[in-house]
């Protein structure tokens, strides 16, 4: 990826601990002044020119958090073409790739057509999920809200309410929610696969974040939660079933999956949340459930790099398949507690899930219990 060049550039002529770019989230030991310096030296390879230390120095005493300085850093121009720099690999146009798989197609229930790249055959999913890893777009994509923020500490009360003893989030971003679960006295850690992403991570937790595919970490299978947010649709389907696999496998003993998943149609419990993006969706729902046409920017690249755009029954099916029971009855208590807040704030994470393996069956009534008693 290209921030793993960056970095593994960097740490050559630096030295010390600078491979590690975690370390530039130490509100402790850093004054404002030694921070916005150590940013400049560590992201743009030089010393902090006057206008741009005063300017942001001066955030901060406005109240500017460091992360969201770090964030305007590293969406600057000048920081994208030192990324050039170390970096053979630019974002190509996947449709100079492959034209003749993209096309244009009518649009469900609205005016007009949107692109979209047209899967022939499993090994379409293999070459766009090439391409987004040679070409590190997670890095190259922006970042997400690094803050706290209320959608966070609501994901976490949710999280906390299923009563874990030991957690695990994948794709847990700078973990922001793995922090509050630790704050709430939960054995919370988190995996992660953004170089960018780890450089905002909250300094207290750093060593609970792990790099890497779930598939190769070495983690002790003893979690009873495992949280997935807006990560599955960003598989490759050709091996989702090794990875829900895996989360079964890392439960242990037992322990439920809760995962938010941009999951199209009307599902019987939360109803329809994303509506159907093409026309030739709506027939697909009766067979395969998992849609031919993937949407797509001007330039080819799948929309938030998602590779599974599918129907909510297809996705239950998925995880059915592999051992796993939803309960719905829970989900149904949690949405009763927090719907008012994420339809007014949130709306997109409505359709989430909870699925159980190895849990007794009157164990969910204890856990509805607790959601409607605090």
């Amino acid at each position: 990826m290209v921030l793993q060049k960056f970095f593994r550039k960097k740490s050559k002529r630096k030295g010390g601990n600078s491979d590690d770019p975690r370390y530039l989230v130490d509100h402790t030991t850093l004054s404002d002044d030694e921070y916005v310096r150590l940013c400049y030296r560590f992201f743009l390879e030089r010393s902090a020119d006057q206008g741009g230390l005063n300017y942001f120095v001066q955030k901060l005493h406005e109240g500017r958090s460091r992360a969201e300085i770090l964030k305007e850093i590293v969406q600057s121009g000048e920081f994208r073409d030192l990324q050039n720099k170390y970096s053979p690999f630019r974002l190509p146009s996947l449709r100079d790739l492959r034209p003749e798989q993209y096309q244009l197609c009518k649009q469900y229930k609205k005016e007009g057509e949107a692109l979209a790249f047209r899967i022939l055959s499993p090994a379409d999913f293999d070459w766009l999920e090439e391409m987004i890893l040679q070409h590190g777009y997670y890095d190259n994509g922006g970042l997400w809200e690094a803050e706290i923020d209320d959608d966070k500490r609501v994901i976490a009360q949710m999280a906390q309410l299923l009563q874990p003893r030991r957690s695990l989030e994948l794709g847990c971003f700078n973990g922001s929610v793995v922090k509050l679960m630790r704050d709430a006295g939960i054995d919370a850690e988190g995996v992660e696969i953004s170089h960018l992403a780890l450089s905002l991570v909250h300094r207290p937790i750093r060593s609970k974040i792990h790099f890497g595919d779930i598939r190769q970490i070495d983690l002790e299978p003893d979690y009873d939660l495992i949280l997935a947010m807006d990560l599955f649709e960003h598989l490759n389907p050709n091996s989702l079933d090794q990875y829900i696999l895996r989360c079964r496998e890392l439960l242990g003993s037992g322990g439920y999956v809760f995962t938010n998943i941009p999951a199209y149609g009307c599902d019987a419990l939360f109803g329809e949340v994303h509506p159907f993006v093409f026309d030739d969706w709506k027939s697909i729902v009766d067979s395969d459930g998992m849609f031919p046409t993937l949407h797509v920017d001007r330039d080819g690249w799948p929309i938030s790099g998602h590779l599974i755009w599918a129907e909510t029954g297809w996705w239950q099916q998925q995880f059915e398949t592999q051992g796993f029971r939803r309960e719905c009855d829970i989900e149904r208590a949690l949405h009763q507690r927090f719907d008012h807040f994420i339809v007014a704030n949130t709306p997109a994470r409505k359709s989430f899930y909870i699925f159980s393996v190895g849990m007794p069956e009157n164990t969910s009534q204890n856990i509805i219990s607790h959601i409607n008693s605090v």
